[in-house]
C-alpha cells in the first residue's frame, strides 16, 4: 500500500507492477510552486466529486514534511482547512 501512495512513478512505482486500487493524490499547497490552500482544497473536492464518494474513503493521508523535492513543511492552517473540508 505504500507504494500505492507515493505520487512518484520514477524510481519507485517503475516496474513493480500494478498498484492497489482506489489511492488517489490531491495537490499539496506550496507557495514554490504556487498551490494555495483553496487549490488543495479544490483538487480534494475534484477528488470527492469524479473519483471516489466521500462515504467511501477509509483515510485522508497527509505527509507533514514533504522531503523530495525541498523541504516544505504542513502549517496548522492546512491541515485545519483539510479537517473542515469533510
Amino acid at each position: 500500500m505504500t507504494m500505492a501512495m507515493t505520487g512518484k512513478v520514477a524510481p519507485y512505482k517503475r516496474d513493480f507492477g500494478p498498484m492497489p486500487p482506489s489511492v488517489f493524490h490531491a495537490r499539496y499547497p506550496s507557495a514554490v510552486q504556487g498551490i494555495s490552500i483553496g487549490a488543495a482544497l479544490t483538487s480534494l473536492e475534484e477528488i470527492f466529486t469524479q473519483d471516489i464518494a466521500p462515504h467511501d474513503v477509509a483515510a485522508i493521508v497527509l505527509e507533514p514534511v514533504q522531503g523530495e523535492g525541498g523541504i516544505p513543511c504542513g502549517t496548522r492552517r492546512v491541515y485545519g482547512a483539510v479537517a473542515g473540508a469533510g
